[in-house]
């Protein structure tokens, strides 16, 4: 199985205003807990392409996502998880969004 880093489609569905492309670096592990279950960690880092509208950081924020999966039979998986994103000073710029409200 394959976890896509985006998660959240943060950047996907949200404001595509001052849009200046998007770096994905990402780290990912997968811990089997028996046969039929195993905890997806990974940790997505988002930075800008290009110099943002304001002299701010590149760096727009890291993403935390947690997925527990549990196949209950040959052809029924459950999937549960939870996704943080910790913005950082370049996200204010970039999203608008000086609230420093929690985004999960």
């Amino acid at each position: 199985m394959v976890l896509t880093t985006i998660l959240m489609d943060y950047f996907y569905v949200g404001n595509h205003g001052n849009n200046v492309g998007l770096i994905d670096i990402f780290v990912q592990t997968k811990i089997k807990i028996n046969d039929k279950s195993k905890v997806i960690l990974a940790a997505p880092n988002f930075s800008s392409a290009a110099k943002l509208p304001v002299e701010e950081q590149a760096q727009l924020g890291t993403e935390a996502d947690l997925v527990y999966v549990y196949k209950a039979s040959k052809s029924v998986m459950f999937k549960a998880g939870f996704s943080q994103m910790f913005a950082a000073d370049g996200m204010k710029e970039l999203k608008s969004n000086t609230s420093n409200n929690s985004n999960n």
